[in-house]
């Protein structure tokens, strides 16, 4: 349990990091979760896209089984 916790911590700051460095790390960080929200949001999209083709798919068969 430790160790899972100890995974997801950040890494710990760098002692002789310049003001430039650490610039170039809070850029990186920040793109990276600028690209993370941005794959949640299209794999949100995604799964209502398959659940409204899936309503739709079940509609179609509840109409085709009424015209029998």
């Amino acid at each position: 349990m430790i160790e899972a916790y100890i995974s997801i911590l950040p890494t710990a700051p760098e002692a002789g990091m310049s003001a430039e460095d650490e610039k170039q790390a809070t850029e990186k960080k920040r793109d990276r979760e600028r690209r993370e929200k941005a794959l949640a949001e299209r794999e949100k999209r995604v799964q209502d896209e398959k659940r409204r083709q899936k309503r739709e798919l079940q509609r179609k068969y509840i109409l085709r089984r009424e015209d029998i």
